[in-house]
Parts: C-alpha cells; sequence; structure tokens
C-alpha cells in the first residue's frame, strides 16, 4: 500500500519538515467553522481528532474534482499526530477505521515514551471491552471512550467532552482569554508597564495606542499598530 501511494506520501513528509500548509488534504468540513450547541455528530468538528488528537490526510495527487482547493479524496487516508513541532506519522489506514486499535497500538510501539495516548494508570483492563464499533457509537454521542492495549488502558489525548469537541483545546482557548483579559486589565490599571515593554523593544509607545490581537502559526500576542510593536503572549 505504501508503495502505492509513494508519491503522495514524499510530498505529505517534504511538507512536514518545511512546515507547507496540508489543509488541501484535510477533510473539506474543515472549511465549517464550530457551531456552539450543535450535536455531538455534527460536521463542524472532527471526532477522530477531537477524541484521540489523530489528523487523516488524504492521498490523492491531484485537485479534487469537486472542489479544486483541496486535494482528490482517497479511500485511504494516512494518520498523523502533531505535538509542539514534531509530527507523529503513524500509518495508512482504510477510510472509516475510526476507532481501530491498530491505529492506538501503532502509535503506542513506535513511540512508547512520547505518550501520544495518555495512560490511565492504577486502573484495570475492563473484562470484556468495548468493540470498535461499540467505541464509534459512544465516540459519537461524546463520552470518552478508553482504549486495552496489553493489559494497559489508554485513553486519546484530545479528552472528548460530552458537546464532542476536544477538552484540551477549550483549555487552549480558555488560556488565550485569560492572556487577552490580563492584557486588558493590565493596560486600564498600569498602563505604564506595557509602555516599559513597548520601550524595551526599542520602540515608543503612541499617547493612543492602537492594540490588535494576532494569532499566527507560530506565535500569539498583542500588536501596538502604530509602532509596529509585537508583543507576545507565553505558550
Amino acid at each position: 500500500m505504501r508503495a502505492q501511494f509513494s508519491a503522495p506520501l514524499r510530498d505529505i513528509l517534504s511538507s512536514l519538515e518545511r512546515g507547507r500548509d496540508l489543509t488541501p488534504r484535510l477533510s473539506k468540513d474543515v472549511a465549517l467553522g464550530y457551531v456552539a450547541g450543535s450535536r455531538s455528530t455534527s460536521r463542524d468538528k472532527d471526532l477522530l481528532l477531537n477524541d484521540w488528537g489523530v489528523h487523516h490526510l488524504h492521498l490523492g495527487t491531484g485537485p479534487d474534482q469537486n472542489n479544486p482547493n483541496f486535494i482528490a479524496r482517497t479511500d485511504e487516508l494516512l494518520l498523523v499526530m502533531l505535538l509542539s513541532n514534531t509530527a507523529y506519522v503513524i500509518d495508512i489506514f482504510a477510510h472509516k477505521q475510526w476507532t481501530s486499535r491498530a491505529i492506538v497500538r501503532a502509535a503506542i510501539d513506535s513511540w512508547p515514551n512520547v505518550e501520544l495516548f495518555p495512560q490511565v494508570k492504577g486502573v484495570l483492563p475492563s473484562r470484556n471491552g468495548y468493540t470498535e464499533a461499540e467505541h464509534l457509537k459512544l465516540r459519537k454521542s461524546g463520552i470518552l471512550t478508553s482504549v486495552d492495549i496489553d493489559g494497559q488502558v489508554y485513553i486519546g489525548r484530545g479528552f472528548l467532552s460530552t458537546a464532542g469537541t476536544s477538552s484540551s483545546s477549550q483549555r487552549a482557548a480558555d488560556l488565550l482569554l485569560d492572556q487577552v483579559e490580563d492584557f486588558e486589565d493590565q493596560w486600564k490599571q498600569a498602563p505604564d508597564s506595557i509602555r516599559a515593554m513597548i520601550a524595551a523593544k526599542g520602540d515608543v509607545c503612541p499617547n493612543t495606542p492602537d492594540f490588535e490581537f494576532i494569532f499566527t502559526e507560530t506565535t500569539h500576542g498583542v500588536l501596538e499598530k502604530v509602532s509596529g510593536t509585537l508583543l507576545q503572549f507565553a505558550s
């Protein structure tokens, strides 16, 4: 199978190494923004990603006929996990194998010290466990479900919520909002400290600064637009 997809695999690995955009290989539903209050199974959520933290990439070699902004769809998918600046390329799986235990086993066996799937220590595996089909039904209901591998219990690093979203992503979003609110409070209560931060970067804070929150692939923080000074938030 890998030989069959050698060209798209080379392209994907090269893109990962060089930091190129892989959005065209994602699900077309990536274009849908999250809808608050939507059902767990709604198209605005990627349940494989939100539960296990696993991205699935299509292995086409040309543009999709229905939407040339995306690569042609394939029945086979390359599964990848992304942590910080490292990509963990798991393997090629058939479409719809969303709860295959082989995915978890491959990640654990290939990178045993990375904890791509957190181990639930002190918990014994279920006597019968869930089938992959049962796991899929539970995931669609927004129920976080453990996986038993070789007598050990693991859960997905997305920490699926009952809304079908990732609790890990929610915590990151909450932290980001806290940082924005803290900056606003600091400017209101101690503006001289902000001016000093801008001066420390060799710039002069205008009498009437124009602050704008920015979020890019490499950083996030507040940009003072008049002086062009970026005040980065801690990651």
